[in-house]
């Protein structure tokens, strides 16, 4: 099994931040508010995230992806997972949560 993690897994290292997408849901719930800003950078490329999983989002949101580059991005993820195990550790809820909170 190859420790040695693939450029198309660098999105899962940075898991932990994608938790603002599903926060500003959560607290619009539990304060019974109807408006809920989200903010993003126009400027910010990051097409590297899926690039490098064989999907080109061609300037797209993540919740612009279709189903089915969504569905090629989780393939892609899990066929790593199951060729390096090294992905198996304590961040693995976080890194569960970060792409639910970005594809699905």
């Amino acid at each position: 099994m190859a420790k040695k993690p693939s450029l198309g897994t660098v999105p899962i290292f940075m898991a932990g931040d994608k938790q603002y997408i599903s926060y500003p849901g959560e607290l619009r719930k539990r304060t019974n508010t109807e408006l809920v800003f989200y903010c993003r950078n126009q400027m910010e490329k990051t097409n590297f995230k899926t690039g490098f999983c064989g999907v080109n989002e061609a300037g797209k949101w993540y919740y612009e992806i279709s189903a089915k580059d969504k569905l090629k991005i989780i393939s892609y993820y899990l066929k790593e997972y199951m060729t390096n195990w090294s992905y198996l550790n304590s961040s693995l809820l976080d890194t569960l949560a970060g792409v639910y909170d970005s594809f699905l």
